[in-house]
């Protein structure tokens, strides 16, 4: 059963034990059966407003409604929960991990499962509307953390899959408009600039006609993260080392910078003429000019970032977690726009990204728990 914890500070679960026999007239006891330890996990986040104990690892992005917040499980439980209090509306056992960043769109929530299926679900009660399957979905390695996600415009929803294949799919019955073929693993999340759509696979990023899906060009990279555009410039990391900005009309390389050997897991968000991104074993956040690639400023991210930021209010929040432990240590990070701290938070590992309403942040966490926190910190 899951349980709605809500806190100001950190729990420190409690251990239940219990012991039991029965007497018989003769005189040796009956054997005790030692009462099952308790499954209940703690919550590690420092500071929330309230918590979700899922049971299980969350490495999803969640989705937001007006009302009610939405994630998943490396198990493959879907969740709806009141952002209010985090009373649990409904569940979905869908038998699948589920670790990419879940869409809204249309009273329906969707995303694509690790067994290659891509679900769309009533945002109400969890019932399915529709699902497409794709010719299969895989993580490259230990470090590949998500499955890829969708992205919706004009009443359609754009998907990229490890078969190779993007689709654009009809959002109110999950009808294919088009589908396209581009025999590379894709990765990560789409990105819409215009009428262009930008994919990025294991060994590079496409750019594609939106119209019918049609490759416009093509320019090699090493594991690419997921695009970003601003100022006509497209910005990726890379398992390279570098973080690569290209021109969004042609695929020229217009500039490149270094991390050295340590590779650029982030996703890149673009924001007012400068792209937002984290790196791994360096752990740097950082921000750059989107035409000139020169440095604005760096920052350290405690951690191993794997995770888009998110901008609110002219605040940015960033997450990150240790790569190389589960539930691993993590951070909460909030900075102004000139990169100076504002809070950290710390916790176990924060390999999805944050997501906000008008009050709060939402996040899991490698610790099995779902939290809301105030946008603010003291």
């Amino acid at each position: 059963m899951n349980k709605i914890i809500i806190p100001t500070l950190i729990l420190l679960a409690s251990t239940l034990s219990a012991c039991g026999g029965s007497s018989s007239e003769t005189p040796a006891p009956e054997p005790v059966t030692p009462a099952p330890k308790s499954t209940e996990n703690t919550a590690t986040l420092e500071s929330y407003t309230w918590s979700f104990d899922a049971g299980s690892a969350i490495k999803s992005t969640a989705a937001l409604s007006e009302a009610s917040v939405f994630f998943a499980t490396d198990k493959g439980i879907v969740y709806g929960l009141n952002t209010s209090d985090g009373s649990q509306m409904w569940q979905r056992d869908i038998g699948s991990k589920v670790s990419g960043t879940l869409l809204y769109a249309e009273n329906t929530v969707l995303f694509l499962s690790i067994d290659g299926v891509f679900h769309a679900l009533n945002a109400e009660n969890g019932d399915t509307r529709w699902n497409v399957a794709t010719a299969g979905e895989s993580l490259m390695d230990q470090w590949d953390y998500h499955t890829n996600s969708a992205i919706f415009q004009n009443n359609t929803v754009y998907f990229a899959s490890k078969s190779g294949v993007v689709y654009a799919l009809n959002i109110s019955d999950g009808s294919e408009i088009w589908s396209y073929n581009l025999n590379e693993k894709l990765r990560g999340m789409p990105y819409i600039n215009n009428e262009t759509l930008y994919v990025s696979s294991e060994k590079g990023i496409f750019s594609i006609n939106i119209t019918d899906g049609n490759e416009n060009w093509y320019v090699a990279n090493e594991m690419p993260s997921s695009p970003a555009v601003d100022s006509n410039v497209l910005a990726v990391g890379s398992r390279s080392g570098l973080i690569t900005g290209y021109n969004a009309n042609t695929g020229q390389k217009v500039w490149s910078l270094s991390h050295g050997t340590s590779w650029v897991t982030g996703e890149a968000l673009a924001h007012n003429g400068a792209f937002y991104i984290g790196s791994s074993d360096d752990t740097k956040f950082e921000s750059i000019d989107a035409k000139t690639g020169e440095l604005n400023w760096s920052v350290g991210s405690g951690k191993n970032v794997f995770s888009k930021p998110l901008i609110a209010n002219d605040i940015i929040y960033m997450t990150s977690a240790d790569a190389y432990s589960s539930p691993g240590a993590g951070y909460i990070k909030a900075f102004d726009l000139a990169g100076t701290p504002l809070w950290s938070l710390a916790g176990s590992n924060f390999t999805g990204s944050v997501v906000n309403n008008e009050t709060s942040l939402f996040i899991g966490s490698d610790d099995g728990f779902f939290y809301a926190i105030s946008l603010t910190q003291e």
